[in-house]
């Protein structure tokens, strides 16, 4: 579980959603697809922040 910038958040999704491939965000981790996902919707840590999770 991490804090990150909420705007590069949802730059980052939007950019993965309009590629020609469409995918998620995630992470491989020792050989595991991992998805990223906010915790909350609206940002909950310090002013622009919001914490995310990886979950399979």
């Amino acid at each position: 579980m991490i804090a990150v910038n909420a705007d590069w958040l949802l730059d980052r999704n939007t950019a993965l959603a309009d590629a020609d491939v469409p995918r998620p965000l995630g992470a491989k981790v020792e050989g595991v697809w991992y998805f990223v996902s906010p915790i909350h919707s609206v940002p909950n840590v310090e002013r622009d922040q919001v914490i995310v999770v990886l979950y399979r």
